[in-house]
């Protein structure tokens, strides 16, 4: 099934409605925009926890122990309780 990017490729092949300097702005759209989202998501996070110390009194032990030893796997997260 093509995506975004094989109807781009297609449609710049072809010369009809997209020139070859237009790809790469299209590829990186998505991209970018998951970049918004993920920094959106952190800085709630981080504004959540500072309102509600009492839950970045339980997160802070969770976190030291997710970084130690070489660092995070998705196994120590998925153990994370809080």
């Amino acid at each position: 099934m093509p995506n975004l990017i094989d109807d781009a490729l297609q449609a710049a092949e072809e010369g009809s409605l997209i020139k070859n300097s237009d790809l790469m702005p299209i590829a990186l759209g998505p991209y970018i925009a998951g970049l918004d989202t993920a920094a959106s998501t952190a800085a709630f996070m981080i504004y959540a926890l500072f309102k509600h110390p009492d839950i970045l009194d339980l997160v802070r032990p969770e976190l030291n122990a997710l970084f130690q030893d070489g660092g995070t796997t998705h196994e120590k997260i998925r153990n994370m309780n809080v």
